[in-house]
């Protein structure tokens, strides 16, 4: 039997594959440039005047954007008109504001440090299967889906340039029909793995395209990677919306003291590794909407600001959590963790206490530093410091220090960490522990009401039409981190308290010319993607079939009918 897509999407995420592109190397740029050319050379491109364009990405020598544009087909509105002796005649009517549909995917990888021996084919999903298959002890699951013959092995094939490959094919089709009933914009984005400037960068060009043009952005189709949600797990899943993430910064501030007088101290690791551990997988942080939760809260760093080995215990230490939220706002979370975080503080400070009379039971000697740990967020430790300055003049002082931190300090979370050192050191409040926000911040988004009626509906439809036999699941948001956030920022933060706290508390400073301008692009969002299992692992693999014909069926299919909805 012809299988329409297969071929094309599978060489291309062949080649794209074959371009390193992990996130924050040359590589990134590499495989856009790749792709800018791939798309000039097409005679559908060339044949309908298409011009894709190459989005530097500011500050980011090593990374471009992929942005293409394609006016809906010419089909104007036939409407009757009356003429001036009272006769009637027929004329095109143009809408004022025609409908667009946004088809969007990220090229670069996360790191391929874990393949270890395999680095120089981490890509190759030939070569892969040949050394996993000679390899005697596979996970049971890996070594069936290798066995099987279903899938590509490799970094990039799930996530996502597999899912790259389907949106650029499927644009290049309804180019060779000369459009589709309304237009189209493809974006292809690096360093999603990282901080998602790719789609940053490329919200004003999409803004300006949505503006010039006097179109209605409809809605965001991404094809990011889907997976199994549980064990035996075979629905095809589709996402009408994302998790937000909120990146949780905590700040431990002891009392140093030496190594052999620990008890004179309060040690600044030990209470964040200790606060860092109960938090883990909390499963009283999660979020929630209808019947779907987000996952845990997880650890993604942690350190002292020791920078040599010392033999005094460490005054100062800092973790961060991902904290991923659907509906829960910022003040509401930063309530609760300081709520969590002082019983946890409590627990560990007793503990210490009764550890230090055992100590005494056993002979030894020592004094013993019985002190008060506050837990207060960013405002209540910038009020403290104001209190103890008796300068009029500091929020001026802090605001200059907070420009200075964020210039000399690229790195938006090392920032973060001076700040607010700064801000303990002047509000002599050690020992404490100051719970803020850290950047990048993501937006959840997810549809009610008629939105989400309309991407429900043309997913049901698309199915229907062009994945006979597979059982489809909607759910309401996408459970990991995706570039779709960023079309459901908040518009107006200055005008809302819970966007108010989150600027306030939140060190590093905040753009917000930014945000209101990525809030212009506020849309639905829909994520189908290819299918597979071990995104970001050593065992990557993408299943062929579906991700290769299927997808590419369905999401033609969708385009379809979200063009259909008035």
């Amino acid at each position: 039997m012809e299988r329409k897509y297969f071929n094309r999407c599978f060489s291309l995420t062949r080649r794209l594959c074959k371009i390193p592109s992990v996130c924050g190397t040359r590589g990134e740029a590499t495989l856009a440039e790749f792709l800018f050319h791939y798309l000039v050379s097409r005679p559908e491109v060339k044949n309908l005047g298409l011009i894709p364009e190459m989005v530097e990405i500011p500050g980011e020598n090593h990374r471009k954007a992929v942005l293409m544009f394609m006016p809906a087909a010419s089909k104007p509105v036939i409407k009757e008109y009356e003429l001036e002796n009272d006769e009637a005649g027929m004329a095109p009517a143009f809408p004022a504001e025609q409908p667009a549909l946004v088809l969007m995917g990220h090229f670069d990888t996360v790191g391929i440090e874990d393949f270890g021996t395999l680095k120089s084919i981490s890509s190759d999903s030939a070569r892969l299967k040949q050394a996993f298959a000679q390899k005697m002890m596979l996970p049971d699951d890996v070594r069936q889906d290798l066995e099987s013959g279903k899938y590509e092995f490799g970094r990039g094939w799930l996530d996502m340039k597999s899912g790259v490959s389907a949106i650029v094919e499927v644009f290049l089709e309804y180019a060779k029909k000369g459009g589709a009933d309304g237009a189209m914009i493809l974006a292809l984005c690096p360093d999603e793995e990282g901080n998602s400037t790719g789609v940053r960068a490329l919200a004003p060009h999409i803004n300006s395209i949505l503006t010039q043009r006097k179109l209605k952005l409809k809605c965001v189709i991404n094809a990011d990677y889907t997976s199994p949600l549980e064990p035996e797990d075979t629905t095809r899943h589709v996402y009408t919306g994302t998790i937000g993430k909120h990146l949780m910064m905590f700040s431990v501030f002891g009392r140093e003291s030496h190594a052999s007088q620990v008890w004179e101290g309060i040690s600044a690791s030990a209470l964040a590794g200790w606060l860092a551990s109960n938090l883990e997988s909390d499963p009283q942080l999660v979020d929630q909407l209808a019947q779907e939760v987000t996952a845990p809260p997880a650890t993604i760093y942690l350190k002292d600001t020791a920078s040599t080995y010392s033999v005094m215990t460490p005054s100062a230490a800092h973790f961060f959590l991902n904290q991923f939220t659907v509906k829960m706002t910022p003040d509401q979370l930063c309530s609760k963790y300081i709520n969590r975080i002082r019983g946890f503080t409590r627990h560990w400070l007793e503990r210490r206490a009764k550890r230090f009379d055992r100590f005494r039971d056993v002979g030894g000697k020592g004094k013993f530093l019985n002190l008060p740990v506050p837990v207060l967020d960013l405002t209540g430790l910038l009020d403290q410091a104001k209190k103890v300055s008796q300068d009029d003049s500091f929020l001026s002082r802090y605001e200059e220090a907070r420009e200075e931190f964020a210039a000399k300090e690229p790195d938006e979370r090392r920032a973060s960490m001076k700040i607010i050192e700064w801000l303990v050191h002047q509000a002599n409040a050690s020992p404490c522990i100051v719970v803020s926000f850290a950047m990048p911040f993501y937006p959840s988004n997810y549809l009610l009401g008629e939105e989400r009626e309309m991407v429900v509906s043309a997913a049901e439809k698309a199915f229907a039409e062009a994945a006979k036999g597979e059982e489809l699941a909607i759910r309401r948001f996408y459970p990991f981190i995706s570039d779709m956030s960023f079309f459901s920022f908040p518009d107006v933060p200055l005008r809302s308290s819970h966007w108010r706290f989150l600027i306030e508390n939140c060190a590093y400073p905040i753009d917000l010319e930014e945000w209101t301008l990525l809030g212009e692009l506020n849309a639905p969002v829909v994520d189908i993607g290819p299918h597979g299992h071990g995104a970001h692992t050593v065992f990557e693999r993408v299943e062929r079939d579906w991700s290769f014909e299927t997808l590419p069926l369905v999401i033609e299919q969708m385009i379809s009918e979200l063009f259909k909805v008035p």
